[in-house]
């Protein structure tokens, strides 16, 4: 399906893409702790993480939206130029 002239699954796959891309980049896996040490945070300090975590939903909220915006954009520029 095609949504002004781009595939609709390649946008969204993208975008899902680069979302676990980043929750793998800022787990306790890899970067988190330095992250949170570079940012100025506490990784220790339970109360503050807590109070991170409650807006924590409307950042991943915007960070798809802005994801889905990017492959949109991605797609079209690579779409005129080939």
């Amino acid at each position: 399906m095609e949504v002004l002239g781009v595939r609709v699954v390649s946008i969204i796959v993208a975008a899902v893409a680069t979302m676990v891309i980043g929750f793998i980049w800022y787990s306790p896996l890899l970067f988190a702790r330095p992250w949170m040490h570079a940012m100025g945070y506490d990784p220790d300090d339970k109360a503050k993480l807590a109070e991170i975590q409650k807006g924590a939903g409307l950042m991943y909220a915007g960070a798809m939206l802005a994801s889905l915006a990017a492959a949109f954009v991605l797609e079209k520029l690579l779409k005129s130029l080939l």
